[in-house]
């Protein structure tokens, strides 16, 4: 955790930390991951590495299934039914016009730690599940460690995908948190200066500009700028006013992948 020297002082959320933190009390021996990749984009390349990475040091057996972008949809699923004898994550985004929930819906219950199928969000919109999303645990530890209250708190979500926005928005009205839910089809900057606590995952290169002074700003954003891997807020602009912010990469990143790991376990590793 670092600060810069500006007139807020914000703090700037070392997320490899605090994953850091979370997979030195997990112990995955004997347990394995198979994470199912369809085609080659640069997001998904990259969390595949940080999984791989983490796994090894938890001790999990980490497979990759990994099929070219021309693979249909039906010989994915069942290439999923075949692996499905460890926790499996789909990896997202998959190809263009892919049936994604169908494909998701192919992950058994039981197996589904990622909480992407229907069957898994439906018990987590119930309460009923013994998992969160990575995601959202990965935002509730950010919450918890650094004392961020949200009761009441004017909150907006930006983008209402199922991998980030929707389970973040769901996770935040049951706190008891005020919340607008922006879609991620709105391409100009948006201005959020009204809310206390922003949790974007659009992949919309800086998106974002304009932030309530003393703002928590949570990017899940990924994507691709100059060359460069940029999240969805323009962050010279909002380090100005932030009072706690997560850097792209390195912020909320690793703590999710952390989370999976933590889920993978909490169903087998007892």
């Amino acid at each position: 955790m670092s600060r810069l020297s500006h007139p807020l002082n914000s703090m700037i959320i070392d997320g490899r930390k605090i994953a850091k933190e979370i997979i030195e009390n997990l112990q995955g021996k004997g347990l394995s991951l198979g994470v199912v990749q369809a085609g080659d984009n640069p997001a998904s390349l990259s969390f595949i590495k940080e999984k791989r990475k983490m796994a090894k040091e938890v001790g999990i057996n980490f497979n990759l299934y990994s099929f070219k972008k021309d693979i249909s949809p039906s010989q994915l699923k069942k290439e999923i039914k075949k692996i499905s004898d460890q926790g499996v994550v789909i990896q997202l985004p998959l190809p263009p016009n892919f049936p994604e929930q169908e494909i998701l819906d192919c992950v058994p219950f039981k197996k589904d730690i990622d909480v992407l199928s229907s069957l898994s969000f439906h018990k987590f919109y119930n309460k009923e599940l013994d998992i969160l999303p990575p995601v959202v645990s990965a935002l509730s530890k950010i919450i918890e460690k650094f004392n961020i209250d949200i009761e009441g708190k004017k909150t907006a979500v930006v983008g209402a995908g199922k991998l980030i926005g929707r389970p973040i928005a769901l996770f935040l009205l049951l706190k008891g948190a005020q919340v607008s839910v922006f879609t991620k089809e709105r391409r100009d900057s948006l201005d959020l200066s009204d809310y206390d606590l922003v949790v974007s995952g659009t992949g919309v290169p800086e998106l974002i500009e304009e932030i309530k002074e003393g703002a928590t700003i949570i990017d899940f954003g990924f994507g691709i700028k100059e060359g460069k891997i940029t999240g969805d807020f323009k962050k010279e602009k909002v380090i100005e006013k932030a009072k706690l912010f997560t850097p792209v990469p390195g912020g909320v990143g690793p703590i999710s992948v952390a989370c999976l790991l933590e889920n993978l376990i909490k169903r087998y590793g007892t």
